[in-house]
């Protein structure tokens, strides 16, 4: 009788054994299951691609400045003296207005005593021509009559034949003309006349200053047209074109004016890796003065089937990766555009689902759950 309990007990126990020792190999493989599902699977945040038209613009900043601003120097020696504007810093002139003179009496004197002894000279040569060259005796003596101390001479006439022109020559009446042409010239150098309208920007000498030949006496600015140059980076420089629209505006936008791109520098600062662009107003009006600062924004035109990529997403070289079917890949895209947050790209097609966040330990082929 105790023997057969034993046995029943025994076989009990036996199968609570056998039944714990299976729940527990169950238990044991549906955690290592659950620990590899989770080793096995990793998220990534993504964008979704929506290709679509777009507007490139690209901002700058830059310095108006004159159109034309040159640098005026006497080409003869002499005394400044006061012309039809005073030489001040900032006072404005018309075209043709004499700016200023070079103290001209001696040259006058010079030149008076030479076109005397030339008159004399031609007096002389008139009475052979009557003689020799009767038929051109009525040409000189017309030309002899115009002759005016005070005034330019006119035009020498033409000789008639070549002994003519012997006989002039061997009088030294064309080598004395031509002498009296030159300083003809040379005494008109003493005034300076304004090349354009505009305004004095920098006057380094006085009324009254003795200056030598080739001295900087003025800077002249033009006021009529201004510009303003924008560097932009390297990387932007080739959606620029001339033509383009810009828009200009003062700190606060308190001031707005439009433009276009007038011209576009071909060489790149070694310094700040940029190049220079010049747009114009397309209307200036009294507010926009030299040496404002603004900041300029070019519309550059509009790029079909793009889409815009936060900088998290882009890789070296134009790579990005992509997650596709549930798996992790990387395509190569063109990058038409570097703005300061995010990049302008073609080469994706609607739909793509863009990684956009760095994952430097995913291998090619890897499964990834996407996150939106």
């Amino acid at each position: 009788m105790k023997q057969r309990q034993y046995i029943i007990i025994s076989t009990i126990i036996l199968f609570i054994s056998i039944i714990t020792w299976s729940l527990y190999t169950n238990y044991q493989a549906n955690t290592n299951k659950k620990k590899e599902t989770v080793v096995n699977h990793q998220y990534a945040k993504v964008l979704e691609v929506q290709n679509s038209m777009q507007t490139i613009t690209i901002v700058g900043f830059g310095r108006v400045n004159p159109s034309l601003s040159i640098t005026i120097s006497p080409e003869v020696a002499g005394i400044v003296m006061r012309g039809d504007v005073q030489l001040k810093q900032g006072v404005r002139f018309s075209k043709g207005k004499v700016l200023f003179k070079i103290d001209d009496r001696e040259a006058q004197l010079s030149l008076k005593a030479r076109k005397s002894s030339f008159l004399n000279l031609m007096a002389g040569a008139l009475a052979d021509i009557k003689i020799d060259y009767p038929d051109s005796y009525q040409t000189w003596e017309g030309f002899f009559n115009s002759l005016d101390v005070d005034k330019n001479f006119p035009s020498l006439p033409e000789s008639s034949s070549n002994q003519e022109k012997t006989f002039l020559a061997s009088r030294n009446v064309l080598s004395e003309y031509y002498n009296i042409k030159r300083d003809e010239i040379r005494l008109s150098k003493h005034t300076v006349r304004a090349p354009f309208s505009g305004y004095f920007t920098d006057v380094m000498v006085q009324q009254g200053a003795f200056v030598g030949m080739g001295s900087p006496i003025a800077k002249l600015s033009k006021n009529s047209e201004i510009e303003i140059a924008v560097p932009i980076d390297k990387e932007n420089i080739s959606v620029i074109a001339t033509g383009q629209l810009v828009e200009m505006k003062t700190r606060g936008n308190a001031h707005v004016w439009t433009g276009k791109v007038k011209r576009i520098e071909q060489h790149i600062n070694v310094n700040t890796q940029s190049v220079n662009i010049y747009v114009v107003p397309e209307a200036s009006g009294e507010e926009l003065f030299p040496g404002m600062y603004l900041e300029v924004t070019v519309y550059a035109g509009e790029i079909p089937k793009s889409v815009e990529l936060p900088r998290k997403a882009m890789g070296v070289d134009g790579w990005v990766n992509l997650i596709q079917d549930s798996v992790f890949t990387s395509v190569q895209v063109d990058v038409i555009k570097k703005n300061k947050n995010s990049y302008i790209v073609q080469g994706l097609n609607t739909g793509d689902l863009v990684v956009t966040e760095q994952m430097p330990n995913i291998q090619e082929g890897q499964r990834i759950i996407p996150v939106k």
